[in-house]
Formats: structure tokens, C-alpha cells, sequence
């Protein structure tokens, strides 16, 4: 069926030009249906998002013109899951409210496709490092598909879904395994649950576990889907995170080039783009490992300079970039500018009402206790030490916790931005 459906849509994008002339001179109400539901849902499926974007910004000013709100809402949307793939955060946020607005406006504040809207407008800002906010809401839509459709439905299933990817994102590894568990209750075999919970669990320790299970879920995936480039971007990153632990340097490369790709043949118009930060990022811890120093550098620079014209610097999500400089200043002898970069990372943890992704601020608390280490400083380092452990220990719950004292000890498997406590 998937096989049918994609030649009908490539049968569609071939006469769309033979018969666009119709298009626009029909009468307002299938003009309106053809541009904003039809050719623009169409180029939005095969993935060519430029000629998509194009079609809903026709079809939002035609629905503007006929006050049909509703039609706005529609065209709103899109234009703001179009920003939100290309990395344009603010934007599609902006959208999303509107959406919101509309939506709450004339269906109400409880109405399914209103907490839906309330959903998609908060990714935007969990993105942009509203944290707290994004969590609130995240929680109210959790809370609202369970009032509208009960515990055990399939849409509150889906709603634990949601939720696990925020906890995901900012390091909550137990937190999204505990919400993909619920979702599995309803959704046994569902891939997409299955793949959080399986980027967890590398998170977490079960490397070999988690790659069978992240092989599974990409071949699975690869079936059902039209357009599904942009998701191999989550399996191209395990891969660089699971080859960089395993050293084996030309498959981190591999599958960094292969992110790479995927911006740019998506999203042509946008200079800035996670994937092309996160391809630079792996690149350049590699480099680093294989003592490429200069390329390691160059990459890692740029790396960083991405995400902060994506993100805004000193924000959460640019936290494992500036770690990632700092791991070079550190392997070039330099403790005093890799502790400004750790600095960054380590204020952008703290910035909410809890420390965000317990494990990475652990790595930060860790490299600085090394750069206070190398100037000779032990208080500092065993201070710094003990801060990373307790961290630590937040997220491998039945690991030891090791004290000041065997902090010279410490028994710990750096993965590039990921340290795993080993028991003795």
C-alpha cells in the first residue's frame, strides 16, 4: 500500500503542472482546497518542503482573504512544522500560536486538535531552551488526552510518546524510559516507543542492547514511510554516538557525512541547521580521537557557531557544543579557555528549576575538576569530582557512589559528551 500510495503522489506532482492554470482560476472555495490542502500536503509528503511552503503561504493569504479562520489555522500550521523541521524555531513558534489562538478560539480550549496545536507550539520552545514552560505544557497535555480519552487509550499512549521525547531531550533518560513503558501498554511494538527507549538505554549503559534494538526500529521504519528522510537523522546520530564509543572513527564519519545530507537536500533556502551542527560535532570528536587536531578544531568551531545562530548562545541546547570545544582546549593543554566554555555549558544546566540532562552536567563538573588538576589545584578537583558523582548517580542508580577520597580512583569511560561509571 505504501508502494501505491507513492506513485500516486509522484502521478500528482507530475500533471500538478499541466493543470495549475485551473487551479487559479477556479472559484475561491477549490482554490482554496487545492492550494492549501492539496499540492501543498502533497510536496509536504514526498519531503520537498520549499515547493510546500510556497503552496500554504498561497493558500494562507486566499483564506485571510475569504475571513475563513479555520483555513488560516490549517495553512498556519504547516507553514509552522515547515519551520520547525528547517530549524526555524521562532518562526514556528509564531505560527503555532496562531494556530492556538484560532483553534481555542472557535473550538475551545479543550478541544483535541487545540491541545494538539498547545503541544506543537511548546516543541518550538523546549527547543529554544524554555524548559520549564515546555514541561508545564507537555504535563497539561499529558493531563488533557487522559481527561478526553481515559488512561488506557491509544491517544494517551501516544500523549506518553510525546512526553518521553521532551524527557529525551533534556537528559531525563529514566524519566522518558518510565513514560515509553506506559505508552507500551496500548503500543507494544510500536517502533517510535521503541526507539526512544532504546537511545535511553545507550544513554544509560546497554550498548549492545540498545544497538539490536535501534536496528530493528530503522529497518522496521524504513517501510511504511513516503518521505522518511528526516527521521534517519535520530539513527544517524545514535550510530556516530555508538561508533565513537566503539572507535571505530570511519563510521562515525560515515554516518556524520550522511546527517549532513539531509538539510541540505531538504531545507536549500536555510543557511543553519541541527543536523548540519550535529554532523560537524561528530566529525569533530572523531578528528579529536584520531589526533586530527586542526580538523578536529575547524569542526568543532563550526559546530558550535550552528547552534548558536539556531539556538542562541548560552542556551541548553548548546551545551554539549561548548563541551565538546572544551574536551579540545583540555587535549591542547589550555584548562583556562576550556573552563569558559565549560562555564557556558554548566550556566545553560542550572538556567532552570532543575539541573537539566544530570549526566552531561556531570561530564562538565568532571572536565573541571581536570582543568583545576592540571594547574594544581586538588581542592577544586576533588570538589568538582564529588559534584559529578552525585550527578552521576542520579542517573545509573546502581552504580557506586564514590567519595572525594577514591575520586583519583574513578573508574569512567568517556564517550565524547557521555561517562559511564563502572563498578570496581
Amino acid at each position: 500500500m505504501s508502494l501505491l500510495l507513492q506513485q500516486i503522489s509522484i502521478n500528482i506532482l507530475t500533471l500538478s503542472k499541466s493543470i495549475i492554470f485551473f487551479f487559479f482560476q477556479a472559484e475561491d472555495g477549490i482554490r482554496d482546497f487545492c492550494l492549501s490542502r492539496g499540492l501543498g500536503d502533497v510536496y509536504k509528503r514526498q519531503g520537498l518542503y520549499e515547493e510546500a511552503r510556497e503552496f500554504y503561504q498561497q493558500g494562507l493569504k486566499i483564506s485571510i482573504e475569504n475571513k475563513e479562520e479555520l483555513d488560516q489555522a490549517f495553512n498556519y500550521y504547516n507553514l509552522g512544522d515547515i519551520h520547525f523541521k528547517a530549524c526555524e524555531y521562532e518562526a514556528a513558534i509564531e505560527n503555532f500560536e496562531k494556530v492556538y489562538q484560532i483553534r481555542k478560539r472557535i473550538l475551545g480550549e479543550k478541544d483535541n486538535l487545540t491541545l494538539f496545536t498547545l503541544k506543537f507550539w511548546n516543541d518550538g520552545k523546549l527547543k529554544l531552551g524554555k524548559i520549564d514552560e515546555a514541561l508545564e505544557a507537555i504535563d497539561a497535555f499529558v493531563d488533557g488526552q487522559t481527561q478526553i480519552f481515559g488512561d488506557e487509550s491509544n491517544s494517551t499512549a501516544w500523549a506518553y510518546w510525546y512526553r518521553s521525547q521532551y524527557y529525551y531531550e533534556i537528559g531525563f533518560y529514566n524519566e522518558a524510559i518510565e513514560d515509553c513503558k506506559r505508552s507500551q501498554k496500548n503500543l507494544p511494538t510500536n517502533t517510535l516507543v521503541r526507539t526512544i527507549i532504546g537511545k535511553c538505554d545507550f544513554q544509560l549503559g546497554s550498548e549492545e542492547a540498545a544497538f539490536k534494538e535501534i536496528e530493528i526500529c530503522l529497518q522496521s521504519r524504513k517501510g511504511g514511510f513516503v518521505n522518511f528522510d528526516l527521521e534517519y537523522a535520530q539513527y544517524y546520530i545514535f550510530y556516530c554516538e555508538y561508533y565513537l564509543l566503539k572507535k571505530n572513527y570511519e563510521k562515525v564519519h560515515q554516518y556524520a557525512s550522511q546527517l549532513y545530507e539531509i538539510p541540505k537536500n531538504k531545507f536549500k533556502w536555510v543557511q543553519n541547521h541541527m543536523m548540519y551542527a550535529d554532523s560537524y560535532l561528530y566529525h569533530g570528536l572523531a578528528f579529536l580521537e584520531e589526533n586530527q587536531i586542526d580538523n578536529a578544531r575547524e569542526n568543532l568551531e563550526t559546530a558550535l557557531a550552528q547552534a548558536n545562530k539556531i539556538f542562541g548562545e548560552d542556551s541548553y541546547s548548546c551545551s554539549k557544543y561548548n563541551y565538546a570545544m572544551a574536551k579540545y582546549y583540555v587535549s591542547q593543554n589550555d584548562p583556562q579557555l576550556a573552563r569558559n566554555y565549560l562555564d557556558s555549558a554548566k550556566f545553560a544546566l542550572e538556567s532552570q528549576s532543575q539541573i537539566l540532562n544530570p549526566q552531561l552536567y556531570a561530564d562538565i563538573l568532571f572536565l573541571l575538576g581536570q582543568t583545576y588538576l592540571e594547574e594544581g589545584d586538588k581542592v577544586k578537583y576533588f570538589e568538582f569530582c564529588d559534584g559529578a558523582l552525585q550527578n552521576y548517580q542520579v542517573q545509573f542508580k546502581d552504580c557506586l557512589l564514590y567519595t572525594s577520597d577514591a575520586a583519583d580512583d574513578l573508574l569512567c569511560v568517556d564517550l565524547g559528551g557521555r561517562r559511564i561509571i563502572k563498578k570496581k
